[in-house]
């Protein structure tokens, strides 16, 4: 359930949908009414008495009030309405006539009102004449045969006036109506299209994505800035402000982690191709900067991304996570550690591709190693694979001490990304925060999105070719 602030939230967020909304309630309602057809209505006035010279005072009253009410009853009939229509002017229907006139005993009194509508103002007053004129001839003739001192009188009390203003429609009345229908609606489609909307929805002051601390915002680059993340050589702009990015990231990871940065880290995201081994790149390089010595761990035994980045992939036969897992006998993590840049960066590649990496990953190798590593290295960072894949990612975000979810500005989904996040809270992760991928332009020049593909092409032709760790 929302509250009102946030309810105004979404609504100034999808501004654009409320004001449509409102605009389309308004002007259909404009163009209803000006569609609708003019109706007029005028009121003729009948007086009935009855002269009975042995009634006194009361009785009087009570019989004219009677024969009033009769009066009004026989108007009311469809032979009534039929002789009307056949003196009209124009062609029409008994019963037309009886749907569009209304015909009432004014009450406390000995006049009968009928009110008639029409097309235009003469239609409505005829109609309106026409039947009282029709019923003082019908009741000359229901009284004919009875003593005329006795017999009931009708008479015309007022003929119908000509009315030039229509009735309906009222478009004051009826735009009202329709700028409150407005109002309601406009809100109700502005939370729809929100509900209904998969975009993620981060504004730029925002300090949280589902309920999870926003770690940083790594800005949209070329394959080049990411390629070049950890080459040799001065870096452009676009280059520093990529890695400002990460360095900003680095430091949230403390702040959120009770003041002291967590020894190994999960980088996970809720699909694929989102960014998880930039994310890990960036962070190493970051990490690197400030002497922090920091492993590199591809723990996508699937799909292994960042080994094919890093020219280490499965099929160069390197051994790596699989084969330390796999391993009956105790085996030393920097036998399958290759070292990359400078001293302080080392990688752990996958290793080759087991037939069931959920099955190894769970043999419980996995908690050995991250306690082995952390012993070496200051920091560690998995790469994850996707969350939506396999258990996999559960497995190794529940053996470290915290995970960093990543997420695309563009490509991941609210739904997904909540299932994410329900999904490493039942595997009792520690969840620190999330990390958007290619928010905006990286500054520096013109610059577009990219794939993990496009990362492995840019990085495989570099000088960055590990040699193992002595």
């Amino acid at each position: 359930m929302l509250s009102l602030e946030q309810m105004l939230g979404v609504i100034w967020r999808r501004l654009l949908t409320f004001l449509l909304t409102f605009l389309l309630v308004m002007a259909t309602a404009t163009f209803v009414t000006l569609r609708m057809d003019k109706v007029y209505e005028t009121t003729a006035y009948l007086y009935v008495t009855s002269a009975d010279p042995n009634a006194n005072d009361f009785e009087q009253v009570q019989s004219n009030q009677v024969v009033t009410k009769t009066y009004s009853e026989l108007l009311q009939t469809l032979n009534i309405a039929r002789s009307v229509a056949e003196r009209l002017p124009f062609e029409t229907t008994g019963g037309e006539l009886q749907a569009g006139t209304s015909i009432a005993p004014v009450p406390e009194s000995q006049l009968i009102a009928i009110r008639s509508s029409g097309a235009s103002p003469r239609d409505a007053q005829a109609v309106a004449d026409t039947y009282a004129q029709v019923f003082i001839e019908s009741a000359r003739r229901l009284t004919s045969g009875t003593d005329s001192a006795a017999a009931a009188r009708v008479t015309v009390a007022q003929g119908a006036p000509l009315i030039e203003d229509p009735v309906r429609p009222r478009p004051v009345l009826y735009l009202a109506i329709a700028a409150l229908l407005a109002v309601i609606a406009a809100p109700g489609a502005a939370l729809l299209r929100h509900r209904t909307d998969e975009r993620l929805e981060v504004d730029e002051v925002a300090n949280e994505v589902a309920g999870l601390p926003l770690l940083g915002r790594i800005p949209r680059a070329s394959a080049d800035i990411v390629g070049a993340e950890l080459r040799e050589g001065p870096p452009s702009p676009a280059q520093r402000h990529f890695d400002e990015a990460f360095r900003f990231a680095l430091a949230n990871l403390a702040f959120v982690n009770r003041g002291s940065r967590p020894a190994t880290l999960a980088i996970v995201s809720p699909g694929q191709s989102e960014g998880k081994s930039t994310t890990c790149l960036g962070l190493a390089r970051a990490a690197q900067e400030f002497g922090i010595r920091t492993l590199l761990i591809d723990g996508d035994l699937r799909r292994p991304r960042l080994s094919t980045m890093l020219a280490a992939g499965p099929d160069r036969g390197s051994a790596g996570l699989s084969s330390f897992l796999a391993s009956a006998e105790a085996m030393a993590v920097t036998d399958a550690t290759i070292r990359l840049d400078g001293p302080d960066l080392s990688l752990l590649p996958s290793g080759p591709i087991p037939p069931n990496p959920a099955a190894l990953l769970g043999a419980g190798r996995l908690k050995e190693l991250e306690e082995r590593t952390r012993k070496v290295f200051d920091l560690v960072l998995f790469d994850s694979p996707p969350l939506g894949v396999a258990a996999d990612a559960s497995m190794i975000s529940a053996a470290t001490e915290g995970v960093v979810l990543v997420v695309d500005r563009k490509r991941t989904k609210r739904t997904g990304l909540l299932r994410a996040v329900e999904q490493l809270r039942r595997a009792h992760a520690n969840v620190l925060g999330v990390i958007i991928n290619r928010e905006g332009e990286s500054t520096g020049g013109e610059y577009y999105g990219f794939t993990e593909t496009e990362l492995a092409g840019a990085a495989r032709p570099g000088p960055l070719v590990g040699r193992r760790a002595e």
